[in-house]
């Protein structure tokens, strides 16, 4: 029986909502939709829409680190059940979900115990530490030919939580220790971490971290604040950083400590780190912002395909400023058109023919498979590339007259609106969406809803249409006119009159 979207979809944000990864699958197969596909960052609600609602993808559940260390026992075979019926009975004691598959089970737990220990062999039994399992609704044609009649996966009890558990608790167990010096990372905490792992996308000493490892940090603040800064700086927004501290961050963390405050407290270091980046730019940051501005100059760009042409590539330097390099850049040409907002045929006649990039492997560029990348662009080019200041005059003034404006509250334009307006923008300069994005280090989407508010309220000017846009901050605008047609003149005032009162009210009691 064929499931339909909107159940798919259900099933995704349950199974993200119980802190397991997801991984879109292709439509009635088990192989991962993108490459790479256990290095995606925290899906946002948008994406999972995309995946499972609009489109047909099957679900996938990572194991291993990104899921909370899920380990998954797979039996190919309903006869297994009776050869190791003392062994499955034993599991099912400690009352795992399970899924029943054509052919088999899975049985879902949750055991860090297993990274770098082995299993003995048997037959028709599989030991997921890490991969991927198929997760339900999921349905795919089953057969050699990957044809006949389908089946779907479905779970043969309600979803109840994973239990976690030890070693001791599983069989099938060997004794020996596989290579723990050589290609683990040992945690302050003592747990084990495979080094070739990327979990979410992020570099694994940075995601040791929610593990309570101060790595090479003074305090468990610094640490968790540096992994804020590493975050933004590859292109997370606050939603997606929120999520994964709140599904990853284990005891230990100082963002656990916080309790009830947790949320202010990440809501800190967030603001924190805009600060640091605007004054701290790195070099390779000042680089990609030059070639940005060239790419973003429509006359660099000639023939038919020039605006095809400019888009990947664009695109490419999006990419390129999340990883933070110019070389050994790892990305899908399919991650690249969707980016770009093209379709992966056009996109890889076009990476094909952009002077600028080199690909490495095999020479050849594959839809799915992740190719690495080199940019290389003559600095002859970039000679007449105009450089903008960063502005950071304003950074500093979270608690002074501009931030506490009414124009500034939740409701307005809020404290991204004002990082926007002061940091990225200026009254005398016009400045690209692409330029406003590397200057503020927040999300395109996010710029693109408060440039509108903006607008709206009187506060900047824009010039051109489309993708041409420019933008501009209005000298000397009207805060208070402003604030007005937001609807938030005003909130600044009976929220100090509230505060009195509750301090007042705290003080009696």
């Amino acid at each position: 029986m064929f499931q339909d979207n909107t159940s798919r979809y259900e099933a995704a944000i349950e199974y993200e909502r119980h802190g397991l990864k997801t991984t879109p699958l292709r439509v009635w197969d088990k192989r991962p939709a993108f490459k790479p596909a256990y290095e995606q960052p925290i899906a946002t609600e948008e994406k999972l829409k995309e995946y499972y609602l609009e489109k047909n993808y099957n679900i996938g559940v990572i194991c291993g680190i990104a899921s909370d260390w899920l380990f998954v026992i797979d039996t190919d075979d309903k006869g297994v059940t009776k050869k190791f019926r003392s062994q499955i009975s034993d599991l099912m004691k400690l009352n795992p979900p399970v899924v029943e598959t054509r052919r088999g089970c899975h049985f879902y737990f949750k055991c860090s115990d297993v990274v770098g220990r082995s299993f003995e062999k048997q037959e028709k039994i599989d030991f997921k530490k890490k991969g991927h399992v198929v997760a339900p609704p999921s349905i795919i044609p089953h057969g050699k030919e990957y044809q006949g009649s389908l089946f779907e996966y479905s779970f043969t009890d309600c979803f109840r939580d994973i239990p976690r558990i030890s070693w001791e608790d599983l069989p099938f167990k060997s004794k020996e220790v596989e290579n723990i010096d050589k290609e683990f990372i040992r945690t302050e905490s003592g747990i084990l971490i495979p080094k070739g792992e990327r979990p979410h996308g992020i570099s694994l000493n940075y995601y040791r971290i929610l593990l309570g490892d101060k790595w090479k940090y003074a305090s468990r603040s610094d640490a968790e604040q540096a992994l804020v800064v590493y975050l933004i700086r590859s292109g997370w927004a606050a939603g997606m950083i929120y999520d994964l501290f709140e599904k990853n961050a284990k005891e230990g963390t100082k963002y656990r400590d916080k309790g009830k405050d947790r949320q202010a407290y990440l809501k800190h270091n967030y603001d924190n780190a805009f600060g640091y980046l605007a004054s701290n730019r790195r070099r390779i940051d000042k680089h990609l912002d030059r070639v940005t501005q060239w790419a973003e100059n429509s006359n660099n760009w000639k023939g038919r395909g020039a605006s095809t042409d400019q888009a990947v590539f664009l695109a490419f330097l999006d990419i390129a400023r999340r990883t933070g390099k110019v070389a050994s850049i790892s990305a899908s040409c399919r991650e690249i058109a969707e980016a770009a907002g093209l379709d992966q045929r056009t996109a890889s006649r076009v990476l094909d023919r952009i002077p600028f990039l080199k690909h490495f492997e095999n020479n050849k560029i594959d839809d799915f498979k992740s190719t690495v990348w080199e940019l290389n662009v003559p600095k002859r080019l970039l000679s007449n590339a105009t450089k903008s200041p960063i502005p950071t005059q304003y950074l500093g003034d979270s608690k002074g007259i501009f931030l506490k404006h009414d124009v500034f509250r939740e409701k307005g334009i809020g404290k991204n609106g004002f990082r926007i307006l002061m940091i990225g923008l200026d009254f005398k300069e016009w400045r690209s969406l692409s330029e406003i994005v590397a200057l503020t280090n927040i999300n395109r989407r996010t710029i693109e809803r408060k440039i509108l508010k903006m607008e709206a309220a009187g506060l900047i000017e824009i010039h051109g249409q489309l993708y041409n846009r420019l933008f501009r901050r209005i000298e000397n605008a009207d805060f208070d006119k402003s604030a007005e047609i937001l609807g938030t003149a005003g909130t600044l005032k009976r929220q100090k009159a509230k505060h009195k009162i509750e301090r007042g009210a705290y003080k009696k009691v």
